[in-house]
């Protein structure tokens, strides 16, 4: 099962071609705050716990680099897939 997601992971995922340079980077900044809001909620909001600068930091991160990172993660295992024959 894991060798399967595996493989549909290098083959382009479930959101095909470019697009997935797009919305990936936008997930990560939206979901992992999230996540870790709703496990450790301190009876804020949503609103106020992404305006704390440490979630406005990430965010900038993951929209301004994210994509890059997947685009050279993508052409590294590409590379690799390719040497190994």
């Amino acid at each position: 099962m894991l060798k399967k997601l595996w493989n549909i992971w290098l083959n382009g995922g479930f959101i095909r071609g470019n697009k997935r340079y797009v919305i990936f980077p936008i997930i990560m900044a939206i979901g992992l705050p999230l996540s870790m809001w709703l496990s450790d909620n301190e009876g804020m909001s949503y609103l106020e716990y992404i305006q704390e600068p440490k979630w406005i930091m990430f965010a900038v991160f993951c929209l301004v680099s994210g994509s890059t990172l997947l685009y050279l993660f993508d052409t590294a295992i590409k590379v690799n897939k390719h040497m190994k024959g």
